[in-house]
């Protein structure tokens, strides 16, 4: 109802003004939500706001250190709620409770920050008010599962005036995310899974469970947390549509993916641009290492979900598969093979990349549920037929 109204209005007001309202309607909203977090996160925009202006503008040697200063800055504020109480848990062999509140899409307005800082620093953005970039940064429809925008497509995506083919993308993109997310994972997960949904359920009876049944309960987790994320990321576009804004598409069919690397171009593809722009290439130029910047961007994408070994894990899991299917490639395009080349080869690539994903869940849903990180060692070794520990 209050999308509808916003939307309303927001097509019946002046151009100039639009901006304005949106960002005052996303404020409101997330201030409803977290009034704190949303304080904290105005204040950070004007911030980032002002001081790139204000770097344009001086020719101070202290201006030059604006872009570095911020992401500093913003770094140790999400750091500070997201990493600093598990590690002061972890520390403490957790005799230390520690109650701080997790701002409301702290992660996702974090990168998108940055990447302005990084950008606007660049000269590569257009110039903006300040209503459109607050229209950008709070955006209610995106603000707490993605995807991460980057604020020069957000510019150049958007159409000034209304029209019913917006209003049909709109409408149909979040119809089809409400169908994933109350019918889909109902009919292909949660049913055929039965009372061995959680995996609180599934680890007190894991040594008299077939491997084979290990597998499908992972494969049927991944397919759970795919098109639970994606149902998200369909609302957030639909609803961003109807605004006049074109968001970039977070998900591209991944369940089709023919390799583990083509598995990370179909899969959170806004994330994934953000660290191969911010963390990859920095990295491989610094080192001409792909190895080493594989493996750091991985790790990255783990601790940007949690500050915890699951996740980290997680990182490391995809990273060695990215490396070994990188080196693979590359020994096979040395030696000319032709069979990686038959269509065969990628059709038969897709099982088992979902096999490979599929064996990450057992770190995220663990995770998820906060069950030790021994327990998905666990759940791991009995899929491979490894004895547990």
């Amino acid at each position: 109802m209050i999308t509808a109204l916003s939307v309303l209005v927001f097509w019946l007001l002046p151009r100039a003004i639009r901006p304005g309202f949106l960002a005052l309607v996303s404020i409101a909203y997330l201030g409803y939500l977290e009034t704190a977090g949303t304080c904290f996160l105005v204040a950070w925009s004007l911030i980032f706001f002002y001081a790139m202006r204000w770097s344009h503008a001086s020719s101070s040697p202290l201006a030059r250190r604006t872009v570095p200063v911020l992401i500093i800055g913003i770094f140790l504020y999400l750091g500070f709620f997201k990493y600093f109480p598990p590690f002061i848990e972890t520390l403490s062999r957790g005799s230390i409770a520690l109650q701080i509140a997790l701002p409301l899409g702290i992660s996702f307005y974090t990168f998108r920050l940055v990447h302005y800082a990084i950008e606007s620093g660049r000269g590569n953005l257009e110039k903006h008010t300040l209503q459109t970039f607050l229209s950008y940064i709070t955006l209610y429809s995106i603000f707490t599962a993605g995807p991460i925008e980057r604020f020069d497509h957000f510019q150049q995506n958007r159409e000034e005036r209304w029209s019913v083919q917006m209003l049909v993308e709109g409408g149909m993109r979040i119809i089809y995310g409400l169908i994933k997310y109350f019918v889909l994972i109902d009919l292909i997960v949660r049913w055929p899974l039965g009372g061995a949904v959680e995996a609180a359920n599934l680890v007190p009876i894991l040594e008299n469970v077939e491997p084979i049944k290990i597998w499908v309960w992972l494969f049927l987790k991944f397919i759970e947390a795919y098109l639970d994320f994606s149902a998200y990321s369909d609302i957030a576009i639909g609803v961003s549509r109807l605004f006049g804004f074109r968001i970039a598409e977070n998900f591209n069919w991944p369940i089709l993916a023919r390799s583990i690397l083509d598995f990370w171009t179909r899969w959170h593809m806004t994330l994934v641009t953000w660290v191969r722009t911010y963390i990859y290439m920095p990295v491989i130029g610094l080192t001409r290492n792909p190895v080493i910047a594989i493996f750091l961007t991985f790790v990255t994408i783990g601790l940007w979900h949690s500050a915890s070994l699951h996740w980290l894990s997680w990182g490391a899991y995809h990273a060695a598969g990215v490396i070994t299917f990188t080196l693979w490639s590359r020994r096979a395009k040395r030696k000319k093979w032709k069979w990686p080349q038959h269509p065969f080869a990628g059709y038969a690539g897709i099982p088992l990349t979902l096999a490979f994903v599929s064996g990450g869940a057992a770190f995220t849903v663990t995770a998820d549920e906060g069950l030790p990180y021994i327990q998905a060692i666990r759940l791991l070794c009995k899929a491979l037929c490894i004895p547990m520990p």
